[in-house]
């Protein structure tokens, strides 16, 4: 019952790994194409970290294997929150 139960666990962990990595690379993706597209979007909000998305993306797509679980939840943890704020400002200007 016991390695059930910690098979299941470590099935979890990974799917939940497998979701936040797939999800980081949707999000990374989706800026490069806006700062390819639209540069001048990008150079005007240079509060968007832009770079260091577009890393994790790169990452992410090229060098899975190298995907280290703890740089993944300090993305989910700290980056998505500091993102989610900059875009807030940023909808908020369009207003």
């Amino acid at each position: 019952m016991r390695k059930v139960t910690e098979r299941l666990r470590d099935i979890q962990e990974e799917l939940v790994q497998t979701w936040v990595t797939h999800n980081l690379y949707i999000i990374g993706e989706a800026t490069r194409a806006i700062a390819s597209d639209f540069p001048e979007f990008k150079d005007e909000h240079p509060e968007i970290k832009w770079i260091d998305i577009i890393g994790m993306r790169t990452v992410l797509a090229h060098r899975y294997f190298d995907t280290d679980p703890d740089i993944l939840w300090a993305a989910v943890t700290h980056d998505l929150h500091e993102l989610s704020q900059s875009i807030d400002a940023v909808l908020e200007n369009l207003e």
